[in-house]
C-alpha cells in the first residue's frame, strides 16, 4: 500500500507581477493484491484513488479567470498472466483518468477542459531465455474528453487544445 500526498502554493510572476496564485493540494493512494490461481496463473488487481485540488485566480492574458475545481479518481486495473518455462502471456483491463493541465485551462475562459479518460485494453506474449528475448504487446485505447492539439493558435498566440472523443 502506497500513500503520496502534497500541498503548498505555487505563485507564477511576470514580468514582476504576481499573476495567478496556485495552491494545490493532492493525495493519492495505490494497493495491488496477486493471486496465484495455479503454479502457471496469475490474477492482479491494483487500483489507485487520487484527489486533487486546483485553483488559479486569473493570469496575466485573463485576470477575471477564476478555477476552483476538486478532482477525484479511481483508476482500477485487471489482469491475468500465464507464465510457464521461457514463455509468458498476459492480459489486462484498466481505466485511468486525470485533471487538465494549468495551459489547458488558461486557454479560454469560455472552453473549459474536462479530465481525461481512459479505458485500456491489453495483451501481450513474451519468450526469453538467457540469450535472447521476444515479446510483442496488443493494446487498444479508448479515450473520452483526450486534450490533444489541433493546429490553431489561441488569443495569447500559444497552441490550442480540444477534448477529443474516440469512435
Amino acid at each position: 500500500f502506497f500513500f503520496q500526498a502534497e500541498d503548498g502554493i505555487r505563485d507564477y510572476k511576470v514580468t514582476g507581477v504576481q499573476t495567478c496564485a496556485l495552491p494545490i493540494s493532492e493525495g493519492s493512494a495505490f494497493s495491488k493484491w496477486e493471486y496465484h490461481i495455479r503454479p502457471t496463473w496469475t490474477l492482479y488487481v491494483d487500483g489507485q484513488i487520487r484527489a486533487v485540488h486546483y485553483r488559479i485566480n486569473g493570469f496575466r492574458y485573463n485576470p477575471q479567470l477564476i478555477i476552483d475545481n476538486n478532482y477525484l479518481f479511481f483508476n482500477p486495473k485487471i489482469g491475468i498472466t500465464f507464465n510457464k518455462g521461457i514463455t509468458t502471456l498476459y492480459m489486462s483491463l484498466a481505466r485511468a483518468a486525470k485533471e487538465p493541465n494549468r495551459d489547458d485551462f488558461e486557454a479560454s475562459k469560455n472552453d473549459q477542459p474536462k479530465p481525461e479518460k481512459l479505458n485500456d485494453l491489453e495483451a501481450g506474449a513474451e519468450i526469453k531465455n538467457k540469450k535472447f528475448r521476444l515479446s510483442g504487446n496488443l493494446y487498444y485505447m479508448n479515450y473520452r474528453d483526450q486534450l490533444v492539439l489541433t493546429g490553431r493558435i489561441n488569443d495569447r498566440s500559444e497552441e490550442h487544445t480540444s477534448e477529443l472523443q474516440s469512435p
